[in-house]
């Protein structure tokens, strides 16, 4: 075996761990039960404080800002979808 094929063995090796890991974290990160998704953990204070925060980091120029886009809506749904409740409190 020469250097080249040594190096592209260990390339395709490395890029398949790396994407089973990706694949497995993004599969199991979003299988939320359909009653969970029925309520959101935010209040709509709270809803519209982060819909503020959103667009002061993505303020309205020539193009939509944040809110024009529904970041905040956004952010709430892959709070209360896509992380385990410990870290939702945190958020909170």
């Amino acid at each position: 075996m020469d250097r080249r094929e040594a190096v592209r063995n260990m390339a395709l090796l490395m890029g398949t761990a790396i994407s089973a890991t990706t694949l497995s974290m993004i599969t199991a990160s979003c299988n939320a039960p359909a009653d969970k998704k029925t309520g959101s953990r935010f209040s709509s204070e709270q809803e519209a404080t982060i819909a503020e925060l959103a667009d002061t980091i993505l303020p309205t120029t020539s193009t939509p800002g944040a809110k024009a886009a529904g970041v905040g809506p956004f952010i709430t749904m892959m709070i209360d979808e896509c992380y385990p409740a410990k870290v939702q409190k945190m958020f909170v």
